[in-house]
């Protein structure tokens, strides 16, 4: 359980690393950054699922 945790983490910093990112590059549009965040964060979610 506790690495389902950290995992989690790794997954939302990565995610919100990327929509700062993206924020910084100019991007303005809140729900550009929004929609950024949450497909990274169901990509990484989903290729998890499919590792364990």
């Amino acid at each position: 359980m506790p690495n389902k945790i950290i995992t989690w983490v790794i997954m939302f910093g990565f995610s919100l690393s990327l929509a700062l990112l993206a924020s910084m590059l100019g991007e303005a549009n809140i729900w550009a950054i929004l929609s950024i965040f949450t497909v990274t964060y169901f990509v990484c979610d989903v290729t998890l699922s499919v590792m364990e």
